[in-house]
This record gives C-alpha cells, sequence and structure tokens, in this order.
C-alpha cells in the first residue's frame, strides 16, 4: 500500500511539473485512445458472429402410448418396431429411446440441412406402414416437430 501511494504521489507531482508543451501531448494521446476505444466498442457491437452462427438442430419426437405395457414389452413391441421403420428416413443422424411405464419417446434428430416439417412427414408415412404391426391396443403415435437453437 505504501509503495502504491507513493507511486500516486509521483504521478500527481509528474502532472504538475510538467511544461504546457508535454501536457499538450498527454491530452491529444490520452483523446485519440478514447476515441479509438469508442470506435471499437462500437464496432464490436455491430459486427453479427459469422464465426458461432445461429443453428436450428431439427428434431422429432414421436410419443407412443401403450396402456398396461410394462417398460420390457413396449420396448420390444413397440419401440424396435418404430426404430427399425424410421431408420430409413433421409437425413437422420440420430435415433434416442426411451421406453417407461405405458408409454415410449423416440427422439430424432436430422442433419442440419433437412427441413424439419418434410422430415416429420416422411416419418408419419413410415409410421403409416407399421401401424398394422404393432399391437392392437397401441395408441396411434403422436408426432412433434422441434428446431433446437443451437
Amino acid at each position: 500500500m505504501r509503495t502504491c501511494f507513493i507511486s500516486f504521489i509521483f504521478t500527481i507531482s509528474f502532472v504538475y511539473a510538467a511544461n504546457s508543451e508535454t501536457m499538450n501531448v498527454i491530452t491529444t494521446l490520452s483523446a485519440t485512445r478514447t476515441f479509438q476505444s469508442a470506435l471499437g466498442i462500437n464496432a464490436w457491437r455491430k459486427i453479427g458472429l459469422e464465426l458461432i452462427p445461429k443453428v436450428d438442430i431439427p428434431f422429432v419426437i414421436i410419443l407412443t402410448r401403450y396402456p398396461g405395457g410394462s417398460p420390457e414389452n413396449i420396448e420390444q413391441d413397440v419401440a424396435r418396431k418404430i426404430e427399425d421403420a424410421v431408420a430409413s428416413v433421409e437425413g437422420l443422424k440420430r435415433i434416442n429411446t426411451s421406453c417407461m411405464e405405458n408409454v415410449c419417446t423416440i427422439a430424432l434428430e436430422f442433419q442440419l440441412e433437412v427441413d424439419v416439417t418434410e422430415a416429420a412427414n416422411d416419418v408419419r408415412d413410415k409410421l403409416d406402414l407399421i401401424l398394422n404391426d404393432l399391437p392392437s391396443n397401441v395408441e396411434r403415435s403422436k408426432i412433434f416437430k422441434i428446431a433446437l437453437i443451437k
């Protein structure tokens, strides 16, 4: 703390001891630096983030209810058949399945260039083809379109 105080006193005495020409140089440099900083901050605010663009990740969620079904039965009788049917949808990147009591949720992640509406229509068409292969008390699957922003 003592060193900081001595440095402060030295700086004040230097400013008072400086002649008018030195003060003009210091003032000019300070004004220039302030102006450059203001321009830099303004430019930084207005520049778009091209290195990290906003990306919509297309997802389609399939929700299928199977009243009275255990998670094991739902996985064998419902989830695997739906997974096999939708695996051939164009642009599919990843399938994530979760089977719980009475319900099966399948999340389909697609490539970035895939239109989520077209993907959902393709998934609906594939599900219509296997509707008769599912157990009789399985309810019609609900399809949800989601575009996550990353």
